[in-house]
């Protein structure tokens, strides 16, 4: 029986950035310890020899994508000037369709990403943990004839 199985790691930045249209406070130069985590869901690798043997994603390997496509952009600096050209809107909410869309680029297995900028506030975004989206359908809906 193959079981649809997740992994979940968290990563932290410091960062800095300003919310140019918002009416309140946020609309001023500010920093952030971000917290985020990604998500890969899938079906774990055959029991074969291989390295990533009865894994989704070596977490290594995630971190290793993590560190070099997202926290050496990120870590230390003004959001808002080195995403200019990749985030509408510095919001936790865009910064997590960033993160998402950056990483599944990468590894596809990516599945969700929740970006918190706060101890007590969070954003969330997902996407189908599969590439093909059909493929996906059939694999998860037992009402999909085989």
């Amino acid at each position: 029986m193959s079981v649809l199985t997740s992994i979940t790691k968290e990563f932290h930045f410091e960062a800095s950035h300003s919310l140019p249209n918002h009416e309140g406070k946020c609309s001023r130069d500010h920093g952030h310890s971000y917290r985020f985590t990604v998500m890969a869901v899938g079906f774990p690798q055959p029991m074969n020899g291989q390295s990533e043997e009865g894994m989704i994603v070596d977490y290594q390997r995630l971190s290793d994508c993590v560190e070099e496509h997202i926290l050496s952009r990120v870590d230390h600096y003004d959001l808002n000037e080195v995403l200019k050209d990749e985030v509408p809107n510095t919001t936790a909410e865009h910064l997590a369709e960033w993160i998402l869309r950056t990483l599944r680029a990468q590894i596809p297995e990516i599945a969700k990403v929740c970006v918190s900028e706060t101890a007590n506030t969070w954003a969330s975004v997902s996407a189908a943990p599969f590439v093909d989206e059909d493929d996906f359908t059939r694999k998860l809906d037992p009402r999909e004839e085989r």
